[in-house]
Parts: structure tokens; C-alpha cells; sequence
């Protein structure tokens, strides 16, 4: 899924211009720009505003495919609203996007975003639940192909120095 993502979002890096009609130029380090006396967004500023709402996005909808994690489990909304917190988490997140993007914009160097560029995040978000399902289809030998850079079935290593440190911290003895 990681990999999806980098993908979708380097798109989204390089191909905005065309998508949106929004050219700038990389080396440019503005992010805001005076207009008729108030301060706006940039091109670029635009841009990687899209790019972060995106990113936001599809982190949200990740975790709700984080629900089901079986090879055949396909409905990841099956039983979502039975779990109150869960959903009091996904709407504060989707809410704090929205205030942060449009309103608090001056403490992040985003910027307002219009509706069509909102829905294409949230349409990009909801594209890695189309994603993890088609990956749950291929066939197990596939996937066994593909390289393991961390066997996460395998035990760790007791010697590890962050494993050995969480250790004897989770060991310690409170003394007063």
C-alpha cells in the first residue's frame, strides 16, 4: 500500500500542472503572495496543498482498510458503526483537515482549496480501499515473490540495542 501511495502522490507532485492548471516554478521559495492586500497561497503553495490533503486522505482511508486484515475480507465497512471511537477519530481527523486547510492555512502554509480539488483528494484517498482489495485477490504465490526487507514472522533479535533497551525498561522495578 506504501508503495501506491509514493506512487499517487508523486503524480500528484508532477502532474498538477496539467490537472489543475497551476504552474510555478520549483526554485521558488515564496509560499505567499500579496493580492489587493491580503496575503494568498502561491501556485506551488496550492500545489503542495493538494498534495498534503491527498496524503491525508488516503491515510484515513487506510485505516479503514486496517479494519479488515484477512486475505477474503473484503468489506472493510462491515460492522463501522459499532465502534463509536473509531469513527469519533475519523471524523475529528476528516474535521481538523478542513479548519486547518482553510482557516488556520497562515500556521501550516496551506491553502483553501476549491471543491473539485477536495473531492479529488478524498477520490484519491478512497482509491487505496479499491487497492487493497484488488491486492487481497492476487493469488498468494505473487506475493511471495516480492522481496521481504523485514520478515515481520521472524523473531527479533534479543541483542538489538532498542529492543534490549525497551527490555529493561519494561523490566525495571519501581522502587520509591
Amino acid at each position: 500500500m506504501t508503495i501506491y501511495m509514493v506512487f499517487i502522490l508523486t503524480i500528484n507532485w508532477f502532474f498538477t500542472e496539467f490537472m489543475w492548471d497551476l504552474s510555478f516554478d520549483m526554485a521558488d521559495d515564496n509560499y505567499v503572495s500579496p493580492k489587493g492586500g491580503l496575503m494568498t497561497g502561491t501556485n506551488k503553495t496550492k500545489v503542495l496543498t493538494i498534495i498534503f490533503n491527498t496524503f491525508i486522505f488516503m491515510q484515513i482511508f487506510n485505516e479503514i482498510n486496517a479494519r479488515k486484515v484477512g486475505a477474503r475480507e473484503f468489506n472493510v465497512f462491515t460492522g463501522f458503526f459499532r465502534n463509536f471511537y473509531f469513527i469519533a477519530v475519523i471524523a475529528i481527523t476528516v474535521f481538523l483537515q478542513f479548519v486547518f486547510v482553510e482557516y488556520l492555512w497562515f500556521f501550516f502554509t496551506a491553502y483553501s482549496l476549491t471543491q473539485k480539488q477536495y473531492a479529488a483528494s478524498i477520490l484519491w484517498g478512497a482509491s487505496t480501499i479499491i487497492v487493497s482489495m484488488v491486492l487481497k485477490v492476487l493469488p498468494e504465490e505473487w506475493m511471495k515473490k516480492l522481496p521481504v526487507f523485514i520478515d515481520e514472522n521472524k523473531a527479533a533479535d534479543p541483542n538489538d540495542l532498542i529492543l534490549s533497551a525497551y527490555n529493561k525498561q519494561a523490566n525495571a522495578k519501581v522502587t520509591k
